[in-house]
């Protein structure tokens, strides 16, 4: 066997075995699917997939009116490293006059 044919034999299998790699089902990081990964996985398991298309939340004004609340009684996070709220902080300012 002369260099160029050995040559093409070895870039051929590298090709090969990439595309055989490329084309597993695995995700390509962890928690990353491909599209494909996810619509295989619906119609395998579609009764699975329309419960988790039906739950149901709050509402921003639900969310927005518990963040109000939380605020007016000093509930939020002071800083980010102790876990201590405005009200351990500052204790006579809270509840906020004039909250509900």
């Amino acid at each position: 066997m002369n260099r160029f044919s050995l040559r093409t034999l070895i870039a051929t299998s590298l090709l090969a075995a990439t595309a055989a790699a490329s084309a597993a089902s695995f995700p390509v990081a962890s928690g990353e699917f491909s599209a494909a990964d996810v619509a295989a996985s619906n119609t395998a398991q579609p009764v699975r997939a329309a419960r988790a298309t039906t739950t149901e939340g709050r509402t921003r004004a639900e969310v927005r009116a518990e963040l109000e609340a939380a605020r007016c009684r000093g509930e939020l996070p002071f800083d980010g490293e102790t876990g201590r709220t405005y009200r351990d902080v500052f204790p006579d300012r809270y509840p906020l006059p004039g909250c509900r």
